[in-house]
């Protein structure tokens, strides 16, 4: 093989090592977020305006568009939750 490929084949193996090494402390990173935010989400109350962070996290966990959220989508969010 070429310099090139050997190149190629040791910066693949790099990233795969990488990759496994970091999604582990992404998942555990994310289990951190979603109790933060429960925890700021159930200390709000469902008819105040939310935090953007909070809205876009929401948003991805109901799987609507962040305008779109309502006071009871966030009730029954917590509910199911719980």
């Amino acid at each position: 093989m070429g310099q090139r490929r050997e190149r190629l084949d040791k910066r693949l193996a790099r990233q795969e090592t990488t990759r496994r090494k970091n999604s582990l402390r992404k998942e555990a990173a994310r289990v951190r977020q979603d109790a933060c935010m429960m925890n700021i989400l159930k200390q709000n109350d469902p008819e105040a305006p939310l935090p953007s962070s909070i809205q876009n996290w929401l948003s991805q966990k109901l799987g609507i568009k962040a305008s779109r959220i309502t006071a009871e989508d966030i009730k029954s969010f917590l509910a199911a939750a719980s």
